[in-house]
């Protein structure tokens, strides 16, 4: 069985996803979550 010491991928994507949509898209935004760009 592997183990990973990293985050999971899907976490990962979704984090850069609302990154990105705070970037792309206008205010009011739903969440404001800018983990993805650090």
């Amino acid at each position: 069985m592997p183990t990973e010491t990293g985050p999971d991928h899907t976490a990962v994507r979704t984090a850069l996803w609302r990154a990105l949509h705070l970037r792309a898209d206008p205010p009011p935004y739903v969440i404001e979550d800018e983990v993805g760009l650090r």
